[in-house]
């Protein structure tokens, strides 16, 4: 004789066995299932073909596990994969650092627009291709950070690009004797760590015959 309470426990190992955690999303899973069986027992099937109808709605258990794993991986920016947990991490610190220089830059646009108002329009031109330069590199450092933080590979390009050319500054005003604040170097550490990190993967050795 079927036994609904027990094959709904049984469906619960099953899900537990393929690795879908407990209590969440198992509770949530469950409280699914229980609703479609309930809605095909109004609808006049018998408790066996309900359960079998709601279990078949909700799908097989390897394909949910596959599913939730999509899910936490894009929604928990730390993730449970080393090489992506380090992405996201190098990403939102570099988001951080360009959107602070862009709203400085913008900052600095506006006091310089206002100064020069009363100035000749060329002027007014003239400042206003470096700082629109600025805007775009500091953008573009933007949009490269939240590429690498969805795993694109141009991301992990464009931020490593961006920490050499920073590596690369910091050292050539050093020579000439610039001075650098506290967020300058810490730029530079971020920089020589994306440097590191963000570094192309070896390349596959041929196998020798």
């Amino acid at each position: 004789m079927f036994n609904l309470e027990q094959s709904i426990a049984e469906w619960r190992q099953k899900m537990l066995a393929t690795g879908i955690q407990a209590p969440v999303p198992l509770e949530e899973l469950e409280i699914h299932l229980r609703e479609e069986i309930e809605r095909h027992l109004q609808s006049g099937l018998s408790e066996k073909a309900a359960f079998e109808m709601g279990a078949s709605q909700i799908g097989p258990a390897h394909l949910l596990k596959t599913e939730f794993t999509k899910a936490r991986r894009w929604f928990d920016p730390w993730n449970d994969d080393p090489q992506t947990r380090t992405q996201r991490r190098l990403a939102a610190l570099w988001f951080i650092c360009r959107s602070y220089e862009l709203l400085s830059a913008i900052y600095v646009f506006y006091a310089v627009a206002s100064y020069n108002v009363e100035g000749p329009k060329l002027s007014r031109v003239a400042f206003l291709i470096p700082f629109g330069a600025i805007w775009c590199v500091l953008g573009t450092g933007i949009a490269g950070s939240i590429l690498l933080f969805l795993g694109k590979n141009i991301g992990r390009w464009i931020i490593r690009t961006f920490a050499l050319f920073s590596v690369t500054i910091f050292f050539g005003e050093t020579v000439t004797g610039g001075r650098f604040s506290i967020f300058d170097s810490a730029v530079l550490i971020l920089s020589v760590i994306s440097i590191w990190l963000l570094r192309p993967p070896p390349k596959p050795k041929l196998a020798s015959h």
